[in-house]
């Protein structure tokens, strides 16, 4: 899952044959800096709860 999501902006570049293509394509994916963090964060914050929460009730991780 890793690799994929690394290499999805090297789709968006398979296209890019100038600079200012590739200065639209890194306009388009900086926009999706922010939205992306949220996520990253709030998917660490819920396996921070979560795997102690499993320890806490007796289950496994």
């Amino acid at each position: 899952m890793f690799g994929l999501v690394r290499a999805l902006p090297l789709l968006a570049l398979r296209r890019a044959t100038s600079a200012a293509d590739l200065h639209r394509v890194f306009d388009r994916l900086e926009r999706w800096r922010r939205p992306a963090d949220l996520v990253a964060r709030s998917a660490l914050v819920a396996g921070a709860v979560a795997v102690p929460a499993a320890l806490l009730v007796g289950g496994t991780v």
